[in-house]
């Protein structure tokens, strides 16, 4: 809404309450002879109320609203002239017409300008022009029916003219265009009406109501007490003053969301009554005077021509619907590019033609950080500036599809075979090596992009399968880089499948379980703590490798609930090994976790859980999270991790090195630990050389950020003896124990007591 926040809607209550009670007072002749004039500040007001509310508007949406404050003015002077020139009730030939050149123009005024609300409503959809012609409908049937049951009794004894007929029973057909058009603002599809379009409607309804009373009194038809005549029109002013001053006055400048559906049945048969009821009573008017069959002909003539009109149309919307839904069937909204079902369609037709063609599918590197960072109008901005480098590249693409969020896919026609393919694609892979421009931000983007090629004979949606499977392919190879599909990755992708079928039902199976690998202070040979590593033993394929199932049950989600087994169970095995082992009770357990599980809302309620279950401190617990998962993740995952550090859970980060703006980490999370990837530590068996130099700075880094080091991967005297060297104490690997099960952490412990060697003293 807008600027409704800087206005009470007290005001409009007030307002509207006052003019409605200051109206009836003086319709009751409470004011004298000065209750007309009373009548009339009732209409200044509701000018007033106008111009004051129309600043809420934007400027481009005002004048409008110029126009009805116009036709007000035009219906006040229309007033006086008409007290002036006495015409009401008059039927002679003598009446003045001239009351009727002041408020017909501004009936007309006031219906051109409420169309004009319509059209800035609509923004073009149906340019307000719809409403006005549905008015002009309901008010010529209403004028053709006035004609023949109220004027043509009425004057049946009397000479006037067509003119006099006119300007006594023109006003409540006027006023149903009126109403027809506000119900239009109010009752639009798609938009909730507010109080300032529903009093417009009333305004209007009540303005018919007067119109009808005046007309029956001019035409001496009836004669109600002045005050019933009177009334609806100060109430009108009273329902105008509260539309325009009421806060949501400024939805009339609101947009209404694009209307693509066929016109109604309603609306259509609303045009087939409007014609029908006069030309009924048209047939059954025998003994209907020849002038005055004559005007309801012509009246007829009209409405069909406005109704033939209105049909057309509607005819012509229709045809606009269908095609900007087909439009719509087929292309993406955001980029105006194929959508999925358009570019299965594309491929059908090239298939049909026989035409070799290859697909390649791209998908934007870490697209999901730029989301996380900028927000996701920024995100589509990005995406829009892709399609049109799409367009324009150098590649020529014969068909452009955006089929998910960052997923988009160019289809090539080819004939030199598959080389040409693959150049192709490496030639629009690196057309965006430039980067973007977005509000201001230079944004690099890469691509990873999946090749599949007509050759493979399986139709559209296996070439767009094959062609995504290659684009994972891709992904698996360090991102930004461009893979030819085969029929190994088909059964790579099977097996995948079938892994997360079986992964589902792992946990209820009593399939996964927890293996625990000692870290050890080696200056001193005791064991600190351990790392919970989770294994999968499945019933047919054996012992399946972390690396295999790991990433499935992060994509999946399924890494939430087996994460929150894990560390229950590494929980309930520390606390035991605290108990029972000697010098146990300062042990601690460390446990991998994903970013997944971080996100998910019970993750520190169920953390908490399973450290007071078991009667373990928080310092009993290590989160250990790895750099490239960092990466990936956006701003969010500091506030997550300083959640956690002050509950007093240590924090470490896994296969240190390995990433990237390595230093920047350390420095913007709260880490307590940096554990050394095992890359580093495995050539330290070799003499001295860069790897001994990195390892150093990468323990002095830490100890100036007073972060402790684990190095990972030790498997020899040698390699041991290089860490103590280089200042690292604390480390893992198979030279002091494998990865065992739960009941076999006591032996190990026994074993690994009875192996302490002497300190080792570094010379020199």
């Amino acid at each position: 809404m807008l600027h409704s926040h800087k206005r009470s809607p007290r005001l409009s209550y007030i307002c509207a309450g006052v003019a409605a009670v200051f109206s009836m007072a003086a319709s009751a002749g409470l004011f004298g002879p000065s209750s007309d004039s009373a009548l009339g500040v009732v209409s200044l007001g509701a000018i007033a109320a106008i111009a004051y509310g129309s600043r809420s508007l934007p400027r481009g949406t005002r004048w409008p609203w110029a126009g009805v404050s116009a036709s007000l003015v035009l219906f006040l002077v229309a007033a006086a002239l008409r007290a002036a020139y006495e015409t009401m009730g008059n039927l002679s030939e003598t009446r003045s017409l001239i009351p009727d050149l002041a408020s017909g123009p501004g009936y007309l005024l006031l219906a051109a300008s409420l169309g004009m609300v319509v059209r800035i409503r609509r923004r073009g959809v149906d340019g307000g022009l719809d409403a006005i012609l549905d008015g002009c409908l309901a008010g010529l049937a209403a004028l053709a029916l006035a004609w023949v049951f109220l004027i043509e009794p009425a004057f049946d004894t009397v000479s006037a003219g067509v003119g006099i007929r006119m300007s006594i029973v023109a006003y409540p057909p006027l006023s149903v265009v009126l109403v027809v058009i506000t119900c239009q603002l109010a009752f639009a599809r798609g938009k909730r009406g507010t109080l300032s379009m529903f009093a417009s409607v009333a305004a209007m309804a009540f303005l018919l109501v007067g119109d009808v009373f005046f007309t029956l009194v001019d035409a001496n038809v009836a004669n109600p007490p002045h005050f019933i005549a009177i009334v609806p029109y100060g109430l009108a002013h009273a329902a105008i003053i509260f539309m325009a001053l009421h806060p949501s006055f400024s939805e009339f400048a609101e947009p209404l969301p694009a209307d693509n559906t066929p016109a109604s049945p309603a609306r259509l048969a609303f045009v087939a009554v409007a014609l029908a009821v006069p030309a009924m009573v048209s047939v059954t008017q025998h003994e209907m005077k020849g002038a005055d069959r004559l005007m309801l002909s012509s009246i007829i003539l009209v409405l069909t021509a406005v109704a033939t009109w209105r049909v057309v149309r509607a005819l012509k919307h229709h045809a606009r619907s269908e095609k900007t839904l087909l439009y719509q069937a087929t292309h993406d909204t955001l980029t105006g590019t194929l959508n999925r079902a358009g570019m299965t369609d594309e491929l059908a037709r090239l298939e049909a033609r026989g035409v070799q063609h290859a697909v390649l599918f791209l998908d934007m590197d870490r697209f999901k950080l730029v989301n996380d960072s900028f927000g996701h109008s920024f995100g589509d901005d990005l995406l829009i500036a892709v399609a049109d480098r799409l367009r324009s590249g150098p590649v020529k693409a014969d068909a452009i599809a955006r089929i998910g969020g960052d997923e988009f896919v160019v289809v090539i026609e080819y004939a030199g075979g598959l080389d040409s393919v693959v150049a192709a694609a490496e030639i629009l892979r690196q057309s965006f090596g430039n980067p973007f421009h977005i509000r201001d931000t230079e944004i690099p983007v890469s691509f990873s992009v999946g090749i599949a090629t007509s050759a493979e004979d399986g139709g559209p949606d296996a070439l767009l399968r094959d062609a995504d499977t290659a684009m994972y392919g891709a992904k698996d190879a360090g991102r930004d880089s461009v893979v030819v599909f085969d029929n190994s990755m088909r059964d790579r992708v099977s097996n995948r499948l079938e892994l997360e079928r079986d992964l589902r039902h792992a946990l209820d199976r009593g399939e996964l379980a927890v293996h625990y690998q000692p870290v050890i202070d080696m200056s001193t040979g005791v064991v600190q703590g351990f790392e919970a590593l989770m294994r999968w033993n499945h019933p047919m394929r054996g012992t399946i490798p972390p690396l295999d199932f790991i990433p499935i049950a992060e994509e999946t989600g399924l890494i939430v609930e087996i994460g929150a087994w894990i560390l229950d169970e590494a929980c309930r095995e520390l606390s035991g090994w605290r108990r029972t082992e000697a010098d146990g009770e300062d042990l601690w357990v460390s446990v991998n976790v994903s970013v997944r599980q971080l996100r998910d809302a019970d993750f520190i309620f169920m953390m908490e859980r399973s450290l007071t279950s078991h009667a373990l401190d928080p310092s009993a617990l290590v989160l250990e999270v790895t750099e490239s998962m960092l990466l990936d993740e956006g701003p969010q995952v500091p506030a997550i991790l300083n959640r956690i550090r002050d509950r007093g859970i240590r924090l470490s980060i896994d296969d240190f090195g390995t990433g990237y703006s390595s230093l920047a980490y350390l420095q913007r999370f709260p880490f307590h630990c940096v554990k050394i990837d095992r890359a580093f530590v495995e050539p330290l068996d070799a003499g001295t050389g860069s790897e001994h130099q990195l390892v150093g700075a990468i323990v002095a880094m830490a100890a100036a950020l007073n972060l402790s080091t684990i190095a990972e991967g030790v498997e020899t005297q040698a390699q041991a003896d290089r860490l103590l060297e280089l200042g690292c104490t604390t480390a893992q690997g198979y030279m002091y124990s494998r990865p065992v099960p739960a009941d076999l952490i006591p032996g190990t412990l026994e074993r690994l007591a009875a192996s302490r060697r002497r300190p080792v003293t570094v010379s020199g």
